[in-house]
């Protein structure tokens, strides 16, 4: 089930719907999604409008930034973030802008620290590619139409689809170089997981949203959701040692195709994390890795690659012998 507001004719509405972000409904030919339901929502209060003190963007921005959320067709939207939508454009790229129903002063804050993580990063085969930003049109970026890696390996599990283990090891190799990248910069991601993970034409990863991200000694808005959250007390700010938590989860997800504790309420899920109590990983390919990660045994995001990479190795080694084995034995039949 999906939620989001939707503006029809100057007011704002809560809407509700099964499928996906391409399916919300359109109020003009309102109800065309089964199962979904709309509610009015008052206006905003005009206090919202206001200027918040040291804020960068003028009211008159504002204004603007509203207009143009306004303009956005609903049918190419193709994500959406914690601080955003994810809107195709004409060109073949995407532009993330806030969402029209918050604080538009404390979301364009999170859009332009995004921005300012992409300036401080080099381009890099683990990124997007940065294309142009203003408050008033939102961040363009680089599209990438097979989506997020949560969708591909559900997609394949449901679809009983093969993913090999090569496969999985190099997007945990990926996944883990997306953060070693990061973390060389002085960027703490604060919301890893596969759904922050795009995949590209070769099949390789690129890391996402860093809208919420902590740099230069500014704490972001982001927190880790329940299966990907180290146990801290929530004013804790985010650290590599919370990220590498993070990524303990993220590579149990890659090589399993489900969260950790998928089943369970989130409460027992904090319970058994609370009390260092993390899912079975021995049988796993690199469960060591994963499970390091969960105990805060490893200390940098450089390490789980390394680690990693020789996983990989090794299983590209098994790979080509059973390879080798398939190819030479007709010759041993009758």
């Amino acid at each position: 089930m999906y939620a989001a507001n939707i503006d029809f004719q100057r007011q704002e509405y809560r809407g509700s719907w099964h499928g996906n972000w391409q399916n919300f409904p359109d109020l003009g030919s309102f109800p065309q999604v089964p199962g979904a339901t709309v509610t009015p929502i008052l206006p905003p209060a005009p206090e919202l409008h206001r200027q918040a003190p040291n804020s960068t963007t003028s009211t008159k921005n504002l204004s603007s930034v509203r207009a143009r959320i306004d303009l956005i067709d609903r049918k190419n939207v193709v994500s959406a973030g914690s601080s955003g939508l994810i809107e195709r454009l004409p060109c073949g790229n995407v532009r993330k802008c806030i969402y029209s129903y918050r604080d538009y002063e404390a979301c364009l804050r999170d859009l332009e620290r995004e921005f300012r993580v992409y300036k401080k990063l080099p381009q890099h085969d683990r990124l997007l590619q940065l294309i142009r930003y203003s408050p008033e049109e939102g961040l363009v970026l680089q599209y990438m139409p097979r989506g997020s890696l949560r969708e591909h390996l559900r997609e394949a599990a449901a679809a009983a689809t093969t993913i090999t283990l090569p496969e999985r090891l190099r997007w945990a190799c990926d996944a883990a170089e997306s953060l070693y990248l990061l973390h060389s910069y002085g960027i703490i991601h604060s919301d890893l997981k596969p759904e922050n993970l795009l995949l590209d034409s070769n099949s390789r990863l690129k890391i996402i949203d860093f809208s919420g991200s902590s740099f230069d000694g500014i704490v972001g808005s982001a927190i880790e959701s329940t299966r990907f959250f180290l146990p801290r007390p929530l004013k804790e700010p985010p650290t590599v040692r919370t990220d590498i938590f993070a990524l303990g989860s993220t590579i149990y997800e890659i090589v399993t195709s489900r969260q950790p504790y998928e089943d369970l309420s989130d409460d027992e899920v904090e319970a058994r994390y609370s009390q260092q109590i993390f899912p079975s990983v021995q049988e796993f390919p690199c469960g060591q890795v994963i499970m390091d990660c969960w105990r805060c045994e490893i200390q940098t995001a450089e390490e789980v690659m390394i680690r990693l990479k020789a996983e990989m190795e090794s299983a590209l080694k098994v790979s080509d012998l059973a390879g080798s084995s398939r190819t030479a034995s007709p010759s041993t039949l009758p």
